[in-house]
């Protein structure tokens, strides 16, 4: 067995605050292996007599699968998890289909249904499945999935996810599907945004990717770099853009074949790229 630095003590639930990575331990069994056991979820309540844990047993254990590295994908990317007091999760898109896809996949590993509604916290036609089932998102934080303002929290990719090739692809599929872009200058761009107290951290979130899409696929990408310009956000300190970008001819071939986005529009315009190089698809 390998240790790896996410996961909990034996027997202990780890704390629901921002430092969710201090200090703790998680032991990576190989494939299915158990990400959170029923008595570490019931011990992550304070009051456990008031909640009415029958209705939740049978998502336990919690055992890794690509399904759940693609919603841990979903949900760093254009999810949004809301944490203590709402407890709720909503995930963002501007296609009814992709809206309905995620919550197949949340009703199909916890039984548990959601609505799509009209966003309205911003101005570009997108609408929201909305989650309102509050052991789903306490597991969700529990699991590693950052709540609030993204830019304002330290994150990375769980390591059950970065340890297995079938799960990272899942996983960097989803997020790239969410955050990613095929750009003017013919290249796969990934670009996320930190405080500027943060940018480590991203930085670092973003070498995750790069160094398992280089060992599990052979994708090679440049190095994370950042933005010169700051974005400046209402009543929240200004962020910093960091950006992946995979442009050799070959890499973007072997991303096309082996990773994919899971958006017919982002992989056409991955597929018109590649045949303007000259590539044999």
């Amino acid at each position: 067995m390998v240790a790896c630095n996410f996961g909990f003590r034996t027997g202990k639930a780890p704390p629901l605050g921002n430092d969710l990575y201090s200090g703790f331990v998680f032991v990576f069994m190989g494939l299915g292996e158990v990400l959170l056991d029923f008595d570490e979820f019931a011990a992550s309540y304070e009051k456990p007599y008031l909640f009415d844990f029958n209705r939740v047993r049978h998502w336990f254990p919690l055992s890794a699968s690509e399904d759940f590295a693609g919603l841990i994908g979903d949900l760093m990317g254009d999810g949004h998890l809301q944490a203590k007091p709402k407890w709720r999760l909503d995930f963002t898109s501007n296609s009814a289909e992709e809206l309905q896809r995620f919550g197949y996949v949340v009703k199909n590993l916890f039984g548990v249904d959601g609505k799509i509604r009209a966003c309205t916290t911003n101005c570009y036609g997108t609408m929201n499945y909305g989650v309102n089932c509050k052991p789903l998102a306490r597991l969700m934080v529990l699991c590693g999935v950052p709540s609030g303002s993204k830019p304002d929290k330290v994150y990375q990719i769980p390591k059950w996810i970065l340890g297995n090739k079938a799960y990272f692809r899942k996983f960097v599929s989803r997020y790239f599907t969410c955050e990613g872009s095929v750009d003017m200058h013919g290249a796969i761009s990934l670009a996320i945004f930190k405080e500027e107290s943060l940018v480590e951290n991203g930085i670092g979130f973003l070498s995750d990717i790069r160094l398992g899409l280089d060992r599990f696929f052979d994708v090679q990408t440049e190095k994370p770099f950042l933005w010169s310009r700051l974005s400046y956000r209402k009543e929240k300190p200004p962020s910093r853009g960091i950006v992946l970008k995979i442009r050799r001819r070959r890499s973007l071939l072997a991303f096309y074949k082996n990773v994919g986005f899971e958006s017919l529009e982002k992989n056409l315009k991955l597929n018109a790229l590649l045949e303007r190089q000259g590539n044999v698809l």
